[in-house]
């Protein structure tokens, strides 16, 4: 009762305002096209293809094909939006552009044009903890970018997510091939989030940022490194070095699913699910850092993939939690998914 009375008090709030969706064909990315339409507001997404946009056509109002890593591709393209949500990274990509190109470069040109259209807010999901990844390419493009929003004269929000149902898929595939492998013991806790409880998260936070309300932040806008400078976001490369840092109301926000499970626990109710006996399999981190060093030398895109697992294993996930689904009922859906083949 009290979620739907807040709901119902601050969802008018989004009531006809507009938003451009980069990253509507991705898993998070589509949830938040559909919070977005059941919230009010109007949708303009932004695809590679058009043949992409196909699903999403009933809860889109504008589809704009272009390309993010090129900036004169998205020129003008958040001319007459309220805010701009990106989810755009490298997924399956295979034309040859790295994490800098995509995770830093597409959302910069993105940024740039926000900076000039008057756009209200932009919301950007990178990952929780980002300290513990290291030097990791995936992650440091990230919060490259995270850094030159946090300088950036436009308003941001920052959605720091513990990591997403559909990642959990993972252990569901081993598990129905017959044998989950883990890196270390299996100990550390994660409380994943469904992309349709994050994107509710993500509409609630923009819905109180409207109505006036405060958007409470885990950390003070700029600390996700220890140190940065930067100028406005129109001029961010070149005065990277000046100590100039701008005070904006950029909002950092950590979130998890409503559930805290080990790894160990993932692995069983994935075994549970599908009625099979339980086999894990624990490799030595020593053994992942190995192969981590070899595909840094011949695959640099798979070596980030491998060392973003690697030291997410090493440390605790939980964020605070969030949305009504859980695990279990999305193993359940893709077991029915698999027999309705």
């Amino acid at each position: 009762m009290k979620r739907a009375g807040y709901i119902l008090l601050h969802m008018n709030s989004l009531n006809g305002k507009s938003i451009l969706i980069a990253g509507a064909s991705g898993y998070l990315g589509g949830f938040v096209l559909r919070a977005a339409r059941e919230r009010g507001l109007r949708t303009r997404i932004l695809v590679r293809k058009t043949s992409q946009a196909q699903p999403l056509a009933k809860w889109s109002d504008e589809i704009v094909e272009a390309r993010a890593t090129e900036a004169g591709s998205v020129a003008g393209i958040t001319r007459g939006m309220d805010y701009v949500f990106s989810s755009i990274g490298i997924t399956r990509q295979r034309d040859g552009l790295t994490y800098r190109d995509v995770d830093l470069g597409a959302n910069l040109n993105l940024l740039r044009d926000a900076g000039q259209t008057g756009v209200k807010r932009f919301v950007y999901v990178s990952v929780l903890n980002p300290q513990v990844f290291g030097t990791n390419p995936m992650v440091a493009a990230k919060e490259e970018f995270c850094r030159i929003l946090q300088s950036s004269e436009l308003p941001g929000l920052i959605i720091r997510p513990t990591g997403f149902f559909n990642d959990m898929r993972e252990f569901y595939e081993m598990a129905r091939r017959g044998r989950v492998y883990l890196f270390g013991n299996g100990r550390t806790r994660i409380n994943p989030v469904h992309g349709a409880d994050l994107a509710a998260f993500i509409m609630d936070a923009l819905a109180r940022a409207e109505s006036g309300a405060s958007l409470s932040s885990a950390r003070p806008s700029g600390d996700t490194f220890a140190d940065f400078s930067a100028g406005n976001v129109l001029n961010a490369y070149a005065n990277m070095n000046t100590g100039e840092v701008k005070n904006t109301a950029c909002v950092e926000l950590d979130v998890g699913g409503p559930q805290i499970y080990t790894q160990n626990e993932i692995a069983r109710l994935a075994f549970e699910v599908l009625k099979k006996p339980v086999k894990v399999t624990h490799v030595p981190a020593w053994i992942g850092s190995l192969v981590a060093a070899l595909l840094r030398i011949f695959n640099r895109r798979l070596y980030a993939i491998v060392d973003f697992i690697l030291k997410g294993s090493e440390t605790d996930m939980v964020g605070p939690p969030s949305g009504t689904h859980s695990l279990r009922s999305f193993y359940r859906e893709l077991r029915a998914a698999n027999q309705s083949r």
